[in-house]
């Protein structure tokens, strides 16, 4: 259960960020599969020195006779406080008890030593930031990590590979640490290179042992007064944030707000970073009021706005900053317990057949949600354009309902949130059960007891829940579906026959192998029908017409706030 809870931090922050959004990138031809080992991290091609174009939609220009001139681009402008608005902020600003969540609400202090990339079609999803690069030194069984020279952290400290290493240790300690049955030991090669080794490969090694944020030692060391008592170190790590990202923390006030300010010695500095002169959040959970603050120009950017709101307000004038990720609204039978009756196959396929995708996402989504028939949306890796889907059919619905054993119908109960959306989700699904013989009784749960039973101890029947969408969709399945979970939905039961196919999904270094590897896993999966996909929620924030970001280019995990900047307004 532990490693499943740290995601609810995750729903706070996600959630309430789940805006509507242009459809996933077009998957590009992966080149032909090779056994050679291979650098898969390179310096990246593109550079930071101008923002990236962004996914977003505004009110297109009224049509004239006569053809007009393409208008330039608008140049970056430094200076400005972007005031944003979400509805609710981190519970820690780091620590072993912080979630990804929390880590989101640091952006604007943190780089990674890779970080995700706009580019999803390499097979690692990652780009280097504060690394040059990194070696999968396969025969050698080890990872070499080339640090950046010249970075340092909020306190004037410089990022070196000591740091690194006390950082790597220090996780370890902490017990989270992914994958420590593969972990050999590491080792300084020079003080801006070392080693990670690993007893055996697989390609999760580099997502979860080299993406990660270093932070000061130095200011961790006078911080804790150098204790070593693990209370005291992660008291001080849940009250600060000192690392290498463009701005520094001012001040968090917790459920009120948290102000940045511009870091001078940035390490992207020479190129004019970042474009702001500070970042301010404002923590508002009523949509009203933070709607009203965006109208009235007291805020910039709306991290929570209802798909309701985003129409309204696009048709205003505002913009929408969009990218290809978002949240998948699932419904879960319980597959885990041996005993429970969604083992039969032929029953989850009544329970999908039964369900009109199209119109739940219609009326939730006010037509901004798309219905998904697999688990991998289109567009990403695993989604088959060819695969028979099993859409809308109340006849099939009811002839797998008999096939199963229950030609009089069958009693069930659907988990779902107290939130409204949960309870409008379910209101809709349970009347097309309902109306296919699946007699469906609401079970509404308030956020604790909700996350119990999805994460810790299943009950009986079905559960309304999302998974999310990780940077390359193997991660993605690794991360939620597979046989070795990171956030694991107990409802979700798992096979032998689907662990032969996580292995050998594991062993390809190659973007190739792994693409393949992909729509191997979830075809399975889409086969097996042990969850069921509804619609997904597209995330998307709403922003003032002068505001230029790059916000879910790079999903959920990376916002490169160094390049945000506004127009003279």
């Amino acid at each position: 259960m532990k490693k499943g809870l740290v995601f609810l931090a995750l729903v706070v922050i996600i959630v309430a960020s789940m805006l509507i959004t242009s459809c996933a990138e077009e998957e590009t031809t992966a080149p032909t599969v090779t056994s050679q080992p291979t650098v898969i991290i390179n310096q990246p091609t593109t550079t930071t020195t101008a923002p990236q174009p962004t996914a977003t939609t505004t009110k297109p220009p009224t049509s004239t006779t006569a053809p007009q001139p393409t208008p330039t681009a608008p140049q970056p402008v430094r200076g400005g406080i972007l005031r944003i608005i979400t509805p609710a902020g981190p519970t820690v600003l780091g620590g072993p008890r912080g979630g990804p969540g929390d880590l989101a609400a640091t952006f604007p202090g943190m780089n990674a030593l890779l970080d995700a990339a706009a580019d999803r079609s390499k097979g690692n999803g990652l780009e280097p930031v504060l690394a040059t690069s990194v070696d999968e030194d396969l025969a050698g069984k080890r990872l070499v990590i080339h640090l950046r020279k010249g970075v340092k952290f909020h306190d004037g400290t410089e990022m070196t590979a000591d740091v690194c290493l006390f950082w790597h240790q220090y996780t370890i300690d902490t017990g989270r640490f992914w994958g420590l049955n593969l972990f050999d030991g590491m080792a300084k090669i020079d003080d801006y290179t070392y080693e990670l080794r690993f007893k055996s490969y697989s390609n999760m090694l580099i997502q979860n042992w080299v993406w990660f944020f270093p932070t000061s030692m130095d200011a961790f060391v006078k911080g804790t007064g150098g204790s070593t008592d693990p209370v005291v170190q992660r008291e001080w790590q849940e009250t600060n944030v000192v690392g290498a990202g463009p701005f520094k923390l001012v001040e968090w006030v917790r459920d009120n707000h948290m102000e940045w300010t511009r870091f001078d010695d940035y390490w992207q500095k020479d190129k004019g970073l970042p474009y702001l002169d500070g970042v301010y959040y404002r923590y508002i959970p009523d949509a009203v009021t933070a709607r009203a603050l965006m109208e009235a120009g007291q805020a910039d950017y709306w991290m929570a706005a209802t798909a309701r709101d985003q129409k309204e307000l696009l048709d205003k004038g505002f913009k929408r900053i969009s990218g290809w990720v978002g949240l998948v609204m699932d419904i879960y039978p319980n597959t885990s317990d041996p005993a429970s009756d969604w083992n039969n196959r032929d029953l989850r396929y009544a329970l999908e057949y039964a369900l009109d995708k199209a119109a739940i996402a219609q009326a939730l989504g006010a037509g901004l949600y798309p219905p998904l028939y697999q688990l991998a949306p289109p567009g990403e890796w695993g989604y088959d354009p060819n695969y028979p889907e099993r859409r809308y059919d109340v006849a099939k619905a009811k002839e797998y309902l008999a096939k199963a054993g229950y030609p009089n119908g069958y009693k069930t109960t659907l988990l779902i949130g107290n939130d409204t959306a949960a309870q409008d989700a379910g209101t809709a699904i349970k009347g097309y059960l309902d109306a296919a013989g699946i007699e469906t009784t609401l079970d509404i749960a308030d956020p604790g007891r909700l996350a119990g039973l999805v994460w810790g101890s299943p009950q009986p029947g079905l559960a309304f829940y999302f998974s999310g969408m990780d940077i390359t969709n193997l991660l993605t399945y690794m991360r939620w579906f597979s046989t070795d979970p990171f956030a694991n939905v107990r409802y979700l039961g798992r096979t032998e026959e689907q662990k032969v196919i996580d292995d050998e999904a594991k062993s390809y270094p190659d973007a190739a192998g792994q693409k393949i590897a992909t729509e191997k896993a979830f075809k399975y999966m889409n086969d097996e029908a042990r969850l069921i996909p509804v619609y997904q929620i597209p995330s998307a924030s709403m922003a003032q017409s002068y505001v230029h970001s790059q916000q879910f280019q790079q999903g959920f995990v990376r916002w490169q706030m160094e390049l945000i900047w506004m127009e003279k307004h």
